[in-house]
């Protein structure tokens, strides 16, 4: 807490997360889960899928595109863009990474790794750092996400900005640190929603009781309180599966 660029960036990005903020996030949100939805409607009743890869994609793109105003096109590319690679390979070779124990002998055994895994970093960075350079030359961007916000705001305590390598660094976590959570709620919400018909029926209840036909907006969202509990139900991992049963008042 005491690092100074962790102190400044705190403070420029922490208004970026407010009420009103994010409430201008959510034709961005719908935007991607529009693309999510369309994509399960067009496999057809026989085609199967994993979700848990789909709300991986979902979140990530979410989160790049309300923050940093940048598509990872992850519903229409053929491929999979190489950031998003890149992230799953870092990640995993992270956690391995983790696991042993720090000395020179045990990294001798697996100096054959470290050349691919820094090779992945270096193109994530480069990523990050073509999209800030891309939002810092036109500054006449009428968009106030995360981006803009490292960029140009200052913060109130020592009047600095954010250096460029703090800006990477915060895009970055935003990126990779952020979505793992969302997606794996998501996940385990379809899963357990499955697992117990009822509660399904009832969530679906609570949508078409509120929304119906009509497209959703931010506004539904705090009138659809059965989603809401089924959301915090989830959230309670000890619970595990009997947690979304107890949110059924009935």
């Amino acid at each position: 807490m005491h690092e100074e660029n962790w102190g400044i960036a705190h403070r420029v990005l922490m208004p970026a997360f407010g009420p009103a903020a994010v409430r201008g996030m959510f034709d961005d949100m719908h935007d991607i889960a529009t693309q999510l939805a369309m994509k399960w409607a067009r496999l057809g009743k026989y085609e199967s899928f994993v979700p848990a890869e789909d709300f991986t994609r979902l979140a990530m793109d979410t989160l790049a595109l309300c923050s940093m105003d940048y598509r990872f096109n992850s519903f229409y590319a053929r491929e999979t863009h190489p950031f998003l690679v890149a992230m799953a390979r870092t990640l995993l070779t992270s956690r391995a990474r983790a696991r042993r124990l720090d000395n020179v002998i045990v990294k001798s055994f697996f100096r054959q790794e470290t050349k691919p895994w820094e090779e992945d970093i270096a193109l994530m960075r480069k990523v990050s750092d073509d999209i800030i350079g891309h939002r810092a030359q036109n500054p006449s961007c009428p968009r106030e996400d995360l981006i803009a916000a490292m960029l140009s705001h200052k913060d109130p305590m020592t009047g600095k900005t954010m250096t460029a390598r703090s800006t990477t660094d915060n895009a970055l976590s935003f990126l990779v640190a952020g979505h793992e959570t969302t997606a794996g709620l998501l996940s385990f919400t379809l899963y357990y929603l499955i697992k117990h018909p009822r509660v399904y029926k009832k969530a679906q209840k609570d949508i078409d009781d509120v929304v119906g036909e009509a497209r959703i907006t931010v506004d539904h969202l705090q009138k659809l309180p059965y989603i809401e509990a089924v959301r915090t139900a989830t959230k309670c991992q000890a619970c595990h599966s009997a947690a979304l049963t107890r949110t059924d008042p009935t």
